[in-house]
């Protein structure tokens, strides 16, 4: 639901290219930032 209320502005954003709703498996995820 959150990503289909931004779709009309990324629409608007991206000029260029292609936009994509995938499903993913993730690996692994790893974040460098400190809390």
């Amino acid at each position: 639901e959150k990503i289909q209320a931004i779709l009309p502005q990324l629409d608007e954003m991206v000029t260029d290219g292609m936009i994509t709703l995938e499903r993913v498996n993730i690996i692994a995820y790893r974040s460098n930032r400190r809390e």
